[in-house]
């Protein structure tokens, strides 16, 4: 619809915002600023037992790799392409350097004083965080010569060194090293310590970039030299030909690395161990050579581990759960020297397990335990025998408590250096065991969740995948979790309390978080507030932009999506369970919340939601939220009101009943005619909704796009704020054209994915885009930025496939994915979202771009209109609202209350420095729907008529504009067409009907395309309180009208051609009997008649013309051609069209390049048509069907074609008529005529 923007909601309280007037002025205006919310914080165990309580499960790793599959996979193969992540890490260095738009500022936060306004730059990117929250750690160890220094390994973010045993952390590897750390070692030997290695790869968990089955390739082993500080890719572990970041296109012996293991038993070179991939390697001098030594011929799907004795009798396990191959090695395995092995499985117990860990007893190391899914066992090497402990293990199928490793996520067993008995073995849990888990009656929770209770355990964090005791104190020990890494002075404490043993976070800067959304308020400049959804770690709040600033659990679970509206803040876990923490009198209370979510059932919500479920509101008016769901949208107007179950509509969509399509993504215009929401989903489908504001009960969107889009996963949409109909898409999936622009809000769309696609159709190693965002730059254009897989990029041009994506923070960002984006227009603020990271921010160049970004009726009479507010204090601003284009007297503050309808505006001012104008927003104080009082017959004024044209005259409640004759539509007995309208005032029109045909009721209905709506914008009701109709008596024959169908041309050498005969109503008893050639006419035959469209329009065949000459087609009126009125056709022909034969060819197969008829059948059909071609055409040959007017219906390359095939064809979506098929190859054709009728 064309209407203007409008805001109308239901009476609500306002939540006001606590101004303070500064002393400044100039030229009269106040200065303002806001005051910053005030937050109070719930205890984490509160916000983890209401998520218990609903019923929502821990972290998933199975439902967390099918959610990034389906994002990444391939539309065409269904897989994630081979070695995509090196592949694409490759492209980016190889085809990217780095180009800032402006100079960079050190202090990384944007806008300066009002005196320098004018010298606004971008900001150099710098780390927000969260820098006490650590992400998933599978490698962990110390110094064993000063255990101050602590290496860790995020599984996507990259090793960490600390000098003072985790007070803080500096990251060692390169942005260029591959992030993907599974395991690191310090050779301990005399003379070697200096010494350390890690691997890369994970063959379970992480989502930064999963393969076919949620792997995070690696590409070798590093090496340190130096202590760990530094770190280079031993270039043999590497897949011949690339370094550690370059193409990967097959599993290499290092893609996927489980552990390392050094004999430092052997003083001669380094014997060092590397488990993965259902294999273990060997080598004997630091991995430049090597040899695989178990599991050579073992395919690669189960996980391995190594272990090697103080005297170098070497432990290992190869999974089992997936087939090894007809000569594979699976089980438990010993050897005296790394080579020869014997195989010690149990005989039973251990059948069907993709990861089997192994501890040697330090005490004692006749003891060797093995730790299943499961079961625990401990094997005496001295006997050769196994003893079953799984009675004392506690295994459970609730992740709160005892030993879950959810399928081998997370799990490990170790035994205290000196003791035999305590050993502890992780899970989701860490528990210990003081009898060797002789039965579960020493059996203690200490780590992971908080077992009897629902939170976490105290400072420490559920899904176990390391522990190591430290040599000064061996009851102190490190502890790597989805939650960084942990410590503790005493591990054996047991004091009977419910948490015997105390932790401490040593996440002090090891930022290697991995983000799935972040979010920040839209409009109050310098707002502090971040906060976020982390894989693994809930969400977490920060109110200080400073880099080393503690965040806050604000929620739990699987962090998911977020957002900051003036009143309210959101949060969410896997599966679409979403809180509203309400702002009240501009405090925050995480005390206070609400659960909001559509659907309250945890398993309908995992049937129904993502497992990272989109939400969003509406920017213009944050009250209307909307959520994504299984082929629908449920929306609210009013999410202060905080709805549950049932008190939601839908969105729905025909083209998404049945699809079983998720809704992935949303993008809402802010400055438009209309608000317009548009959503997108998992299978590439975009839709529309229009007049966002009138938005009541359950309504329907609209499709667009589809002939232009590619199938894939939509994991963005941005709609540029100073232009509504300006909309970006993002896809994820590899394999396809990422970036599309749509100008004309949605009906087309055209790639813009440009260098960040490796070929333009989308193959290659372009990245994965995971997210979009348009900033206006203050001069009349915008930055456009991506999120991808290797980094966030961004442009100021679009120019289709040339548009250059310039790459953003690549020396602070690095190639780590970039999971979502968020952006503050006031001031030009962009924060980065990584998988691996955490968050960076910086600043651009914007001036000033106001945004009202708030409109609430107040007491149903009323708006308040909210403009930017500013948090900083030396940075006030000052208002001018406008109404109309004309500025209101005294009004002046960040708030105006509005009780006359009208477009208003505000302009911002910050010193003697202006703004433009803000997006505008029509206020309608009007809600009422106009209503077409009367529809009255004007002429003839008789209700009996056999006129072919009448004349109807509407009156309207109210003045209504977008009055035309789509509007409308004739209804009753009869047809007719509508002609005209006129206005005769802005309440009162005429419709004029013509061309009436048949008898009965003639009546004016409104069409179901009528988008007639009052002043106020307000859409008419299709009510009609008076309506007056015509009966039309019908003693008016049949007209005809005649013209060239094919050839479309007057002048033709053809020996063949169609004429088109359209009746003006339908008609009975046309036969070909019915026509002849007119006197005059050269000789030919009347050889076919086919109705087109029925009782209405007919083609005749002309054949067998064979000179020079005019056809002239004529209908005979003694034939019995007539209406539905009995009315006979008297020869009335209102145009006419004839033929002009030239140089005729008299048959097609004098044509030396015809080879025969294409045979097509049925034909006609309702646009599916069977085609046989002449033998010739075997092979590879080219096809294209046109209409009459010459315009392409399609085209089609046919490769290796067997003669005598059929080949279909669908014009199905194209009109009704003629259409000419023509083949060729090798300059020969074929050809044959299609007719195309739908009924």
């Amino acid at each position: 619809m064309n209407k203007r923007k409008r805001l109308i909601l239901p009476p609500l309280v306002v939540l006001g915002l606590v101004v303070f007037a500064i002393v400044h002025h100039f030229n009269g205006p106040s200065f303002y600023t806001k005051s910053p919310l005030k937050l109070s914080f719930a205890a984490p165990e509160e916000r983890e037992e209401f998520e218990h309580e609903e019923g929502t499960e821990s972290e998933n790793p199975r439902k967390r790799f099918l959610y990034e599959f389906n994002k990444l996979k391939d539309p065409k193969t269904g897989l994630i392409p081979e070695g995509i992540r090196t592949k694409e890490l490759h492209y980016i260095e190889t085809s990217f350097r780095e180009t800032l738009p402006l100079p960079s500022k050190a202090n990384g936060v944007g806008l300066p004083g009002a005196a320098n306004l004018e010298q606004m730059t971008a900001s150099a990117f710098y780390n927000r965080g969260p820098f006490n929250v650590g992400g998933r750690t599978r490698a962990l160890a110390f110094d064993i010569n000063n255990e101050n220094i602590l290496l860790a390994g995020g599984i996507s973010g990259g090793v960490w060194r600390s000098t003072n045993q985790g007070e803080s952390w500096t990251r060692a590897s390169k942005l260029d090293q591959h992030p993907a750390v599974s395991a690191i070692i310090q050779d301990q030997r005399d003379g070697h310590t200096n010494e350390w290695y890690y691997a890369t790869g994970e063959r379970s968990g992480n989502s930064a970039n999963i393969e076919s089955s949620s792997f995070y390739r690696g590409n070798g082993i590093y090496k340190s030299v130096d202590n760990g500080v530094t770190w280079s890719l031993i270039s043999a572990t590497a897949q011949p030909g690339t370094s550690g970041t370059d193409v990967v296109r097959n599993f290499g012996s290092f893609t996927l690395v489980d552990e390392l293991a050094i004999d430092f038993s052997n003083a001669a070179g380094t014997e060092i161990y590397a488990a993965g991939l259902g294999k273990i390697i060997r080598s004997t001098d630091g991995f430049q050579t090597f040899n695989t030594v178990l599991g050579a011929n073992n395919e690669i799907s189960n996980m391995a581990d190594v272990v090697v004795s103080s005297t170098g009798k070497v432990f290992a396990t190869i999974g089992n759960q997936f087939d090894n191959g007809g000569a594979g090695q699976e089980g438990v395995f010993m050897s005296d020297d790394g080579i020869s092995w014997t195989e010690i499985t149990p005989d039973t117990g251990f059948d069907e397990e993709l990861r089997m860990e192994l501890s040697i007893d330090p005490q004692n190391e006749d003891f060797v335990w093995l730790l299943g899914g499961d079961k625990i066992m401990r094997y005496t090497v001295s006997t050769d025998t196994w003893t079953n402990r799984t009675s004392g293990l506690g295994f459970s199928t609730n992740v709160r408590s005892g030993y879950n490793p959810q399928g081998g996520y997370d799990m490990y067993v170790k035994v205290h250096p000196d003791n035999s008995e305590t050993v502890f073995v992780g899970g989701t849990n860490m528990l210990r065991s003081t009898n060797a888990f002789s039965n579960s009656l020493e059996r203690d929770q200490i780590a992971g969740y908080g077992n009897t209770s629902n939170g976490f355990y105290p400072n420490h964090h559920p899904d176990q995948h390391v522990l190591t005791f430290l040599n000064s104190n061996s009851s102190g020990a490190l502890s790597g979790s989805d939650g960084g890494v942990h410590i503790t002075s005493d591990i054996l404490a047991d004091d009977g309390t419910q948490f015997p043993v105390t932790w401490q976070s040593l996440n002090n800067g090891y930022l290697t978080t991995q983000f799935y959304h972040v979010s920040l308020n839209r409009w109050n400049l310098r707002d502090p507030i971040l906060f976020g959804g982390l894989q693994d770690n809930g969400t977490y709040l920060t109110d200080s932009e400073a880099s080393n600033a503690t965040w806050s659990f604000i929620d739990g679970g699987d962090g998911a999506n977020t957002a900051y509206t003036y009143s309210g803040i959101f949060t969410s876990v896997q599966n679409g369970r979403i809180i509203r923490t309400p702002i009240v009198d501009n405090n925050v209370d995480f005390n206070n919340f609400f659960n909001v979510s559509p659907i309250v059932d945890s398993e309908e919500r995992e049937e129904n939601f993502l497992f990272i479920n989109p939400y969003t509101y509406n920017p213009v008016r944050p009250d209307q939220f909307f959520v994504a769901a299984r082929e629908k949208v449920f929306y609210t107007n009013d999410v202060r009101e905080n709805p549950s179950e049932g008190e939601w509509s839908e969105i729905t969509s025909t083209a998404l009943n049945g699809s079983a399509d998720q809704i992935t993504a949303f993008g809402i215009s802010v400055d438009s005619e209309e608000e317009v929401l548009f959503f997108g989903t998992d299978s590439g489908q975009v839709f529309k909704l229009t007049d966002l504001q009138s938005l009541s009960g359950n309504v329907s969107a609209s499709k667009v796009g589809s002939l232009d889009l590619p199938t894939g996963y939509v994991t963005g949409i941005a709609v540029n704020p100073k232009d509504g109909d300006h909309v970006i898409v993002t896809y994820s999936n590899y394999g396809i054209v990422s970036i599309w622009e749509s100008t004309d809000g949605g009906d087309n769309w055209s790639s813009i994915s440009g260098n960040l696609e490796e070929n333009p159709d989308g193959s290659g190693a372009g990245p994965s885009i995971r997210s979009v965002e348009i900033m206006p730059d203050g001069n009349g254009g915008s930055y456009y930025f991506v999120g991808t897989s290797v980094g966030l990029f961004m442009t100021q041009t679009l120019d289709g496939d040339n548009t250059i994506w310039e790459q953003q923070g690549a020396d602070v960002i690095g190639n780590v994915v970039v999971s979502s984006i968020a952006i503050r227009p006031i001031e030009g603020r962009v924060v980065a979202a990584t998988h691996g990271n955490g968050v960076f921010q910086g600043n651009y160049d914007v001036g000033l771009n106001p945004e009202i970004f708030c409109a609430v009726e107040n007491g149903g009479q009323e708006f308040v209109l909210s403009a930017n507010g500013s948090l900083d204090a030396n940075t006030p601003f000052a208002y001018q609202w406008i109404k109309n284009g004309e500025p209101i007297d005294g009004a002046n503050n960040s708030e105006l209350t509005v009780t006359e309808g009208g477009n208003y505006q505000v302009r911002l001012f910050i010193s003697q420095t202006e703004s433009a104008l803000s997006n505008t927003v029509f206020v309608n104080l009007d809600s009422e729907a106009p209503v077409l009082n009367s529809i009255a017959r004007l002429l003839p004024l008789e209700e009996e008529t056999s006129a072919s044209s009448v004349l109807f005259e509407l009156t309207f409640s109210e003045n209504v504009i977008n009055v035309d004759v789509s509007d409308f539509e004739v209804g009753g007995d009869v047809s007719g067409t509508i002609a005209e309208v006129t206005e005769l005032s802005s309440s009162t029109y005429l419709v004029d009907v013509s061309n009436i045909g048949g008898a009965g009721l003639l009546d004016l209905n409104l069409s179901s395309a009528m988008n007639i709506t009052d002043e106020a914008g307000n859409d008419l009701s299709t009510a009609i309180v008076s309506e007056e109709t015509y009966t039309v008596v019908d003693v008016v024959g049949p007209t005809a009208a005649i013209s060239r169908l094919s050839p479309a041309n007057e002048i033709t050498n053809q020996a063949e051609v169609t004429f088109q005969v359209a009746f003006n109503e339908p008609v009975v008893n046309v036969t070909l009997d019915d026509f002849e050639l007119s006197i005059g006419s050269v000789a030919a035959n009347l050889s076919a008649i086919n109705e087109v469209t029925a009782g209405r329009i007919f083609s005749i065949e002309v054949t067998e013309i064979e000179e020079d000459g005019l056809i002239d087609l004529d209908i005979l009126i003694t034939g019995d051609i007539e209406d539905a009125s009995g009315n006979g056709f008297a020869g009335t022909i209102t145009s006419e069209e004839t033929y002009t034969i030239e140089n005729i060819i008299t048959s097609i197969e004098e044509d030396p390049s015809y080879v025969g008829d294409v045979l097509a059948g049925p034909n006609p059909s309702t646009g599916i048509f069977e085609l046989t071609f002449p033998s010739y055409f075997s092979g590879d040959f080219s096809l294209v069907i046109v209409g009459l007017n010459g315009q392409k219906v399609t085209d089609l390359d046919i490769e290796s074609h067997v003669a005598g095939e059929a080949v279909e064809v669908d014009i199905t979506n194209s009109p009704d008529g003629v259409y000419m098929l023509r083949a060729e190859k090798n300059g020969k054709f074929a050809s044959v005529k299609l007719l195309k009728q739908s009924r």
